[in-house]
Parts: C-alpha cells; structure tokens; sequence
C-alpha cells in the first residue's frame, strides 16, 4: 500500500471524496492546498484521474517513524588501545 499526496487549490475540503474514490484507509489534510490519502492501492489511474481534474499527484511511501531507526555508539577510550585514532 502507498500513500498518494494530491497538491492543487482547495484540495483539503475534498477529502472525503477523494478518499471514497481511492479506497484510501484516511485522508489527512496537511494545508488548504495538500491532501494526503493513507493505504491506498497505488494505481496509476489514480494519479491520472487527479491530474484530469488539474492537481498535481505522487504516490509516496509511509514516512518513517522512529522505531525504523537503531542507534549504536561506541566508546574508542580502551585501556588496551594506547594510542588515539
């Protein structure tokens, strides 16, 4: 699944819309102007039918969260290392 971003003017107000037309699981509205419909199927049509209706589209993976992300660090400071890299 993929999220398709749809950019163009009064967008947001269209949600519930574009979300039924999509499949989208939500429709989360960034500004006035951009709309983001979350798990939809990732078919090109959509993107076609967005821009037959004058917006700009792409679909977009799920942003990353922090447990995406592991950290290691590591001390160089060693009794057995005498010298500093």
């Amino acid at each position: 699944m993929k999220d398709l971003v749809l950019i163009g003017p009064g967008i947001a107000g269209h949600s519930d819309s574009w979300r039924a037309r999509t499949g989208a699981r939500t429709a989360v509205p960034g500004t006035p102007d951009t709309l983001r419909l979350v798990d939809t199927p990732g078919r090109p049509e959509d993107i076609e039918a967005a821009h037959a209706a004058g917006l700009d589209a792409f679909h977009a993976s799920h942003p990353l969260r922090r447990a995406d992300f592991r950290l290691l660090t590591m001390d160089m400071d060693s009794t057995r290392i005498t010298i500093e890299c």
